[in-house]
């Protein structure tokens, strides 16, 4: 009578998937000066939630969309990380073959260093207790939002890249003053302090903030208006480009405006409305917000 039900807690108790991530050991992996990772790296194995697609102009959004589903210490003796996450549950975000993402960062109150990547073939397998192991490996790293990986490991495995808050710039671009908010302008030269943050010019010094350079697109004889917005791909903030026709009603989203390029620091946005008899006049603008 206690055979069976033993079976039965151990069957229970093997329903998950193992998934073990990792990078190589004594390899070479830096940060965003150049010097070598330490300590205070945290990497983490996840997904994003709702459907979210990570990218740098919404990097801002990250951590609200992100469910971590196990995390690891970088060990700067060995050079790596190496963790063990037991799937469960396939409950969203980790649906079957859904996309699963390493994100490593360190934060300090000045700024942060953040890595995010993906290798393609890392998708969660369907919870199972007859499955192998599966075994995710950063050298096989195909997709990187931020930071960088070469799969050859030199001159570096992993480097990650500085990214900082609005509260992290303003601790050191702002030290001692009262005008400190986002909205504030302590230089005078009507470009608010969330401007300056995004666009990467200092908020004490007057000055004339970078174009933002409109120009027109030629497709299947239709024109439609584009926008270069010059701002910092490292500062998080959250980054919209609406359009209109009476600069009345302003509208964005995917269904109203497509971005054509995303560099490190330029930020390239289409208005998918063409410029034609039916809307004669086409207007575009940017916006920069905190999340």
């Amino acid at each position: 009578m206690i055979r069976p039900l033993i079976a039965l807690i151990l069957l229970a108790a093997a329903r998950a998937e193992t998934v073990n991530w990792f990078s190589d050991r004594g390899r070479v992996n830096l940060d965003s000066t150049g010097a070598p990772m330490d300590g205070g790296f945290q990497f983490q194995l996840g997904a994003f939630k709702d459907g979210f697609e990570p990218t740098a102009s919404n990097a801002a959004q990250w951590t609200a969309k992100w469910m971590a589903g196990g995390s690891g210490s970088y060990i700067s003796a060995s050079g790596a990380f190496d963790a063990q996450f037991e799937l469960e549950s396939n409950a969203a975000p980790f649906t079957v073959n859904g996309k699963a993402w390493i994100w490593g960062f360190r934060n300090t109150a000045t700024g942060s260093e953040w890595i995010l990547f993906r290798s393609s073939d890392w998708k969660w397998p369907a919870v199972s207790p007859i499955n192998p192991p599966v075994q995710w490996n950063v050298a096989e790293a195909t997709e990187v939002v931020i930071g960088a990986i070469h799969q050859s490991g030199s001159p570096f495995l992993m480097q990650s890249a500085a990214v900082s808050s609005y509260g992290q710039w303003a601790a050191t671009a702002l030290a001692g003053q009262s005008l400190n908010g986002p909205d504030d302008d302590p230089d005078h030269d009507g470009v608010a302090n969330l401007l300056e943050f995004s666009f990467g010019t200092s908020p004490l010094l007057a000055n004339v903030p970078p174009a933002l350079a409109s120009s027109w697109f030629e497709s299947g004889g239709e024109k439609y208006l584009q926008l270069t917005i010059p701002r910092r791909r490292d500062r998080l903030a959250l980054f919209t480009v609406e359009v209109s026709e009476d600069l009345s009603l302003w509208q964005s989203g995917a269904s109203f405006t497509a971005m054509v390029s995303d560099q490190p620091n330029a930020w390239v946005v289409r208005d998918l409305t063409p410029r034609n008899s039916q809307h004669p006049k086409r207007f575009i603008r940017f916006k920069a917000t905190l999340p």
